[in-house]
């Protein structure tokens, strides 16, 4: 989730830095950030501080401090940091600056301090910046640093037991690395930046997204501030794929540098979807259901904004429903322009887009679109919408918005419970015989496939146990338990069916731990780990 199309630091910087630089962001503000008034033109000279705050001008070194936004707006914090070292403390831009790149390296104490500088005071986008910075502060007190040089990582942990997650982050992050680099033309930094909160409340108050908007669309992740922040899977009951989603973010990260964060939002988010599962082997389950499928019931059905008018961020749209429908619209619709476009087509506007914001900040999305590819992007839209619409599928009930749940549903969900129950007291045969009355009701449910596999193979009844999950095409969608089993009963790609096990539930003791019961152990030492964290530690809240 990327919170906002452009840098949040020049849209709030508007009452300084953008103003200096002559022209004023008409972009949208951070969420949950009242707008600055960015609507003057600029003055000829400083004007004298005025109420409210927020109208007040910084002063300073104007050409410096911008260079420096700039690079750390592409996230080149080592060029930023010699650009401002032996920075005038008087100065107010240069100090905006400053705060600024505490606030990309995750030094959220150091950026509340120089928002507190006398060369700030009563600048209200300073004022409401050094608020989110104390978020931080607070959040992360006594937080817990991991590094690894192999992938260039920085993680910070505000709770000590989500540690045994580093090594499957460094994974992500080296291999993330290898996809931006092929697919968008994109360097990473040398470090990059990931915070992991405990819940919803640490993520409103680390990036200043309302913690109603955050719960409204089930917001779990955002990328702002030149950092990942991302919400523990401890924070809900069955835990969320964690690792898809840092992936997605980190998509954000690299879209963010190879424009100098000029991307407009539906190209970041749709870029975004299609990239989160790049990173590791692919699955018959990703990106179910189908997006475009989905993106053609929205545009039939008028649900959601267009992919051009979305807003600031698809965390504040009314409903989980929009923000389902919007994802995949905008997913389709890069798919689409990628696939008739070219290859070459994604990586050429993001330098297309980096190259203008340099040389002319109002240079309109459509303009750039026509440049790289001879058609404008409303053509590009209308041929898109034609194409989905005319070749889309039906969605079926399973993956239809708002579509009643089956009728079983009611006895399934109680078989299902009375099977975990017996199971977790050992009577395996009286668990089978429970889940085999839910499959026959809902076949195509993966949880009911990988528990009732778990209960014969307890039993004794290894032969049926595989039988439940060794054919794809037997279940409906990527479930943890299900990949988890086959990896314990033998099927094929075993390592492969781990790995995609933990991504999607790494706190399940019995995926953690790879079906093995207490106390017996994975042989791997960062598995074992993570094993021992999940038997330990209760999750959700």
């Amino acid at each position: 989730m990327k919170l906002g199309a452009r840098s949040t630091w020049l849209s709030l910087a508007c009452a300084g830095l953008a103003l200096v630089a002559g022209h004023a962001s008409a972009d949208p503000p951070a969420a949950g950030v009242p707008p600055a008034d960015a609507a003057k033109p600029p003055a000829a000279q400083p004007a004298a501080p005025r109420d409210p705050p927020s109208e007040v001008m910084l002063k300073g070194d104007a050409a410096r401090a911008l260079e420096a936004v700039q690079l750390i707006s592409e996230l080149s914090v080592d060029e930023a940091e010699n650009k401002l070292a032996g920075a005038d403390a008087n100065d107010g831009l240069l100090a905006y600056a400053r705060a600024m790149l505490a606030h990309y390296k995750g030094e959220c104490v150091l950026a509340a301090a120089i928002y507190a500088e006398p060369s700030l005071a009563g600048h209200g986008p300073s004022q409401r910046l050094a608020e989110i910075a104390k978020g931080c502060e607070a959040t992360m007190a006594g937080g817990v640093v991991v590094e690894d040089a192999e992938s260039g990582t920085w993680v910070r942990f505000q709770h000590d037991a989500d540690v045994v997650l580093a090594p499957l982050f460094f994974e992500v992050v080296r291999e993330s690395r290898a996809v931006f680099a092929r697919d968008l033309g994109v360097t990473m930094p040398p470090v990059v930046r990931i915070e992991l909160v405990r819940d919803q409340f640490g993520l409103s108050a680390m990036t200043g997204l309302p913690i109603e908007a955050a719960r409204t669309t089930g917001t779990i992740g955002i990328a702002k501030f030149g950092r990942v922040i991302v919400v523990s899977p401890r924070a809900t009951d069955t835990g969320y794929p964690i690792l898809d989603t840092l992936a997605h973010e980190l998509t954000h990260l690299a879209l963010t540098r190879g424009s100098a964060d000029e991307a407009p939002l539906w190209f970041q988010e749709g870029v975004a979807r299609s990239s989160e599962v790049k990173w590791r082997a692919r699955t018959p389950f990703d990106h179910v259901p189908d997006p475009d499928d989905l993106a053609a019931f929205g545009v039939k059905k008028g649900i959601g904004p267009e992919i051009d008018q979305i807003g600031p961020s698809i965390a504040l749209l009314p409903s989980a429903l929009e923000a389902q429908i919007t994802y995949a619209k905008v997913q389709s619709f890069t798919d689409f322009f990628a696939r008739a476009a070219g290859p070459a087509a994604l990586p050429a506007l993001l330098a297309h887009m980096k190259t203008s914001a340099g040389s002319d900040p109002e240079v309109p999305v459509d303009k750039l679109v026509l440049d790289v590819t001879g058609s404008s992007f409303e053509s590009w839209a209308g041929r898109w919408k034609s194409e989905v619409l005319a070749t889309a599928k039906e969605l079926p009930d399973a993956d239809r918005p708002g579509a009643p749940p089956p009728k079983e549903l009611k006895e399934v969900r109680t078989r299902y419970r009375l099977g975990q129950l017996l199971l977790e007291r050992g009577h395996a045969a009286a668990a089978a015989k429970e889940l085999e009355r839910g499959l026959e009701l809902l076949p195509s449910e993966p949880p009911v496939r990988a528990l009732l596999a778990r209960a014969t193979n307890r039993a004794g009844d290894t032969a049926r146990a595989k039988q439940l999950v060794e054919r794809v095409e037997d279940v409906h969608h990527n479930e943890a338990g299900w990949w988890s089993m086959r990896a314990a009963l033998g099927v094929p790609d075993t390592q492969v069916a781990i790995r995609m096990a933990i991504a999607l539930a790494p706190y399940d003791p019995a995926v953690a731990c790879e079906e093995k019961l207490p106390p017996l152990l994975p042989e791997e030492a960062a598995r074992r780990a993570l094993c021992v964290a999940a038997r330990l530690k209760p999750r959700g809240r």
